[in-house]
């Protein structure tokens, strides 16, 4: 019987921590790994996706990110580009980090370390609290890149 993957990414300027977890919550790796954050990086996030979705059979594939600016907005459209995951159907859910941090306080049993929030994210994700994430309007990216460098000018200006 199909299934749904569940793929928890906690982002950062030089890495991402990767956790998978299946429909029932059940963890498919022992601990998050982690990969480059740059496009090899990536390419392995979407190979083991795959190796990972076949092995249990996953119709759908939902991915949790957290919002870490332009981090991982360049992620987000790699992984919804990739004509590799297109036949698992991948929803993505870009949330605030805010939102996972809440979410976060309900493992009291988790170690303080960074190294959960990819497991945390993926639960979040499993939950189904949070809303899939559209992909990104490009007529919108280059104002929302021009009122960033004008907030920047007028910052240094002063």
């Amino acid at each position: 019987m199909p299934s749904t993957l569940f793929v928890g990414i906690d982002i950062s300027s030089q890495s991402n921590s990767v956790f998978f977890i299946d429909q029932d919550g059940n963890n498919l790796i022992k601990k998050p790994f982690s990969v480059s954050n740059d496009t090899p990086g990536a390419d392995s996030i979407i190979s083991e996706v795959i190796s990972h979705a076949k092995a249990i059979d996953a119709s759908c594939v939902k991915i949790g990110m957290e919002a870490t600016s332009h981090y991982a907005w360049h992620l987000h459209l790699h992984l919804a580009f990739s004509s590799d995951l297109a036949p698992f159907n991948p929803k993505f859910f870009v949330m605030n980090s805010s939102v996972v941090s809440g979410f976060k306080k309900a493992y009291t049993h988790l170690p303080k370390t960074d190294d959960f929030d990819a497991r945390v994210i993926a639960d979040c994700v499993r939950f189904g609290r949070v809303n899939p994430t559209p992909m990104p309007d490009f007529k919108y990216a280059a104002l929302q890149r021009l009122t960033r460098f004008r907030y920047h000018l007028v910052q240094n200006i002063q």
